[in-house]
């Protein structure tokens, strides 16, 4: 067998362009198997934390775009294991510069005590989530986010909308430690429909849903 490999050698050089081709090929359709195989690995092979284990996320068959009507929650509410419901509205929208990576961050509208309940294993004390709670403009942001952005207690943000017409004008309030998904930033989501008006209102993007038991 090796007394043909100089043969195969020779003959593979004499179209370069042919053989180089099929090399690349090779290699990029190994590089995405790779790929694939890594992000199947994620979603499918990797343990869920223990609050994450009685979480579910419910959004529209149709695409994360189209909201959905905001009394559903009632309705998922009344659903045996069920033990909370929070709506939840990616509002995305501008934080000073957007060329600047540093400023993209994720940006949700809720119920703040309804988050609170769903994401228990966000770490807050007792006098910034009754401030979080209270105030229409207040807004809750993770420590690392909160240190990247050099934000403290009582400063002001403002948000240009882009999906949403409307700015927002909002006063840290309170400040959470969590394991995961620690870098983003709650509002009201009162403020953001009272902002929008009726045209708007009664409608939800997403619901995080906490069940009794994984």
């Amino acid at each position: 067998m090796l007394r043909f490999l100089p043969f195969v050698l020779k003959n593979s050089w004499r179209n370069r362009r042919r053989t180089t081709l099929t090399i690349v090929s090779i290699s990029v359709s190994l590089c995405l198997l790779g790929v694939l195989m890594a992000i199947y690995y994620a979603f499918y092979f990797t343990n869920a934390t223990p609050a994450q284990a009685l979480r579910l996320v419910v959004r529209n068959k149709i695409s994360l775009a189209v909201p959905m009507p905001l009394y559903y929650r009632d309705k998922i509410k009344q659903v045996t294991g069920v033990r909370e419901v929070a709506p939840y509205q990616w509002f995305g929208g501008v934080y000073k510069d957007r060329r600047d990576t540093k400023n993209m961050f994720a940006r949700f509208a809720v119920e703040p005590d309804k988050i609170l309940i769903v994401r228990g294993e966000m770490q807050v004390p007792e006098d910034q989530k009754k401030a979080f709670i209270q105030e229409r403009t207040a807004c809750m942001i993770g420590k690392p986010l909160a240190d990247k952005l050099n934000l403290h207690l009582g400063d002001r943000i403002h948000i240009e909308g882009d999906i949403f017409p409307i700015n927002l004008e909002l006063t840290v309030r309170a400040i959470y430690d969590a394991p995961t998904d620690n870098e983003i930033l709650y509002f009201q989501l009162e403020y953001m429909d009272q902002a929008l008006g009726a045209k708007r209102r009664g409608q939800i993007g997403t619901f995080y849903v906490l069940a009794d038991s994984p």
